[in-house]
Parts: structure tokens; sequence; C-alpha cells
């Protein structure tokens, strides 16, 4: 197998690494196109290239078909060229995009997302791009939550629960239960230093970077057969698109971004909806509900 094709071992050629990076956050690796791609300093290398997604975990040796708790986790480059790959935009039936959205979706919604927001497009614009995680955000656990009331360890792996029965909160910083449940927004802010990482600064995933995901992967118009109920994450083998997993099925996600006045958006479909990977949904999105299809996904930019 070559180097950066999907499951190979080792790393691919380790080149240079532009000027303006920082050597003490990041390694640099072949995408596979001549390119370089950002690896952070907490995470290895683990299979794929720029076609089919590069993949890095925080644990070394793990693999590309890792399931399970002792998994480490998981996440992939999404790249970002220009201004342009971080325009929010909606999508026509074929996944392509056709412009502009309605003035009532806004992202950052106010002054203090602004700032998390500004630093993490300066980051995203000096290194090309962000990671994702693979899998929907899940507990390190294989039993499928039932509307639990205590905050459990957020993770980003297959083949555990995903982290459901989970309101998007109240705000970045603020980890006050909703409901008596723990905030989307908040754990998702909490988990790189949960997670003691040093190199990448994690967040909720916000809609800019959805659109740069669909953008991406190129099938955002694609859907899932409609399930009872949710089920763990990566369970179904062909809700993936560049090896990122639970798009288009399973749980809605939160993002950052809003509807007017002070509704939360979510993303792609859940289990009992028949939506696309680049769906929004807005008509159910007070930020202090919680279902069990209301799961998240983290995010994570370079320092």
């Amino acid at each position: 197998v070559e180097p950066g094709e999907p499951g190979s071992p080792g790393e691919p050629n380790n080149p240079s690494i532009p000027e303006e990076w920082d050597p003490d956050k990041v390694n640099g690796i072949d995408d596979g196109k001549g390119g370089v791609v950002p690896i952070p300093k907490d995470f290895y290398y683990v299979g794929g290239n720029i076609n089919t997604g590069i993949v890095i975990s925080d644990k070394e040796g793990d693999t590309m078909t890792a399931s399970g708790t002792e998994m480490g986790n998981q996440f992939v480059w999404i790249p970002v060229a220009s201004d342009e790959d971080l325009v929010r935009t909606d999508f026509d039936s074929n996944g392509n995009p056709t412009g502009g959205l309605s003035s009532d979706y806004k992202e950052p919604y106010s002054n203090e997302e602004a700032t998390e927001y500004n630093t993490m497009k300066t980051q995203v614009l000096k290194y090309g791009g962000f990671y994702i995680g693979r899998f929907e955000a899940g507990v390190n656990s294989t039993t499928l939550r039932t509307g639990t009331t205590t905050a459990q360890q957020v993770v980003s792996k297959k083949g555990v629960a995903p982290y459901n029965f989970a309101p998007w909160g109240k705000s970045m910083y603020d980890p006050s239960e909703v409901e008596g449940k723990s905030g989307a927004v908040y754990l998702a802010k909490s988990f790189a230093s949960q997670e003691g990482y040093t190199s990448v600064i994690s967040t909720l995933c916000y809609s800019s970077q959805w659109d740069a995901m669909c953008r991406y992967i190129e099938d955002s118009n694609r859907t899932t057969p409609t399930k009872s109920k949710p089920e763990l994450t990566g369970a179904v083998s062909k809700d993936v698109s560049k090896n990122i997993y639970d798009l288009a099925g399973n749980c809605y996600e939160w993002t950052m971004e809003a509807n007017y006045p002070s509704k939360r958006v979510s993303r792609g479909g859940n289990y009992n909806d028949y939506y696309s990977v680049s769906s929004r949904s807005n008509y159910r999105g007070d930020p202090t509900h919680a279902f069990d299809y209301d799961a998240f996904r983290i995010a994570l930019y370079i320092k």
C-alpha cells in the first residue's frame, strides 16, 4: 500500500512545512497531490490522502478500522484555500452550492462568538484548513444514552453511543446545565482541554465549516434510510464521505449558526428524518431543548 492511502502503516513523506506555520504546533505530511497538510503535535497520522480523507488520531498506532472505547479520538482534514471556502451557503438537491443564505441566519451570533470565530478563521486560513470529527460526538461507552442528566466524557470514536439528548446550551463558556443536561457548545469547547491538547483548540462545528466540508466531500445531497432509533457512531457503513461518518443519519448536529432571533441551527439528518448531509434544521432550534436526535460534532483548529 502506498503512503497516504487508506490503511497504510506508518506515515507518508514528511515534507518541510511553510515558514508561516509554527513548528512547535505541527508537523507536515504529503497530501498525496503535492501539497502539505499540517498534523498537530498532539496527533498521529492514521491513513488516507486528500482525495479519500486524511485521518489523524490522538492515539499512536491507531488504525483506520479501529472501533470501540479503546481507540483514539479521530478527526479528518478539511482543506480551506481561501475566504470563499468558509462562505455559508444553501445547497440544491444535487449537492451544489446555490448562493447565500437568508439574513435570518447568522454566524457569528454575538460579540463573544465573533471573537472566537475571527480567531478560528484566521488560523484556518493560515494553516489551509481545519479538522472535523470523523464521527459525531459520542460518549466513551457502548450503552446508548437515555436522557441522563450527568455530563459524560466526550469522544470522537467509532462504535460508541452518540452524545445525544444534548441541548445547544447557554453559551460557549457557560458550564451550567440546561434542563439537567450539559450544553453541546460547552462540551465541544472543553474537549481540547479535557484531552490535554496543546496544539489545537476545539469548538462546536461552525456552519461555515460544515459548508466547507460539504464542498469538499462533493456528495452532500446524499441521505440514508430511516431507522427506529439511534445507533452507535459509525454503524451505518454507507453513511460516510471522505472518511467522515454519521453525516446524514443518526442524530442532528448542533452548530454555532443561529437563526433569527435566537434559535440554533443543526445540520444533516437524523435516524428518523430523510434529510441530506447539507440540510439545515431550525424549526426546533430552541437552544435549551434536547431530544434523542440532538447531538453535535467537534471541530479542531490549530493554535
